[in-house]
């Protein structure tokens, strides 16, 4: 009974979280839009793909740690499933808005 909470409490923060980053992007392309600046540009071509990678790798490492400690805390194939695909979509969202706020670096 406890992993249907689980499983119940972890789709509506996925639910919750992509809805959140989906308002917020909008909102920024609808503000670019009135400013008569394009949507999509280079730079922001360059920071997608300079998160997407910089996440991937990272994302690697989550998924050896999560395979490390799934026998210690118990976690049921599908919970770990669930909790690294929560962790990869974090790590895009902090390594975007990191790359966004201090800008690429070669």
């Amino acid at each position: 009974m406890l992993d249907i909470y689980n499983f119940i409490i972890m789709e509506k923060f996925i639910i919750i979280f992509i809805a959140v980053l989906g308002v917020f992007v909008m909102f920024r392309r609808l503000s670019s839009i009135k400013k008569g600046e394009p949507t999509a540009d280079e730079l922001s071509s360059l920071i997608l793909q300079k998160a997407s990678s910089l996440s991937f790798y990272l994302s690697l490492y989550l998924w050896v740690v999560l395979s490390y400690f799934s026998d210690s805390l118990q976690l049921e194939t599908d919970q770990l499933i669930g909790y690294g695909i929560i962790g990869m979509a974090l790590i895009f969202t902090i390594t975007w808005s990191i790359i966004k706020l201090l800008g690429l670096t070669k």
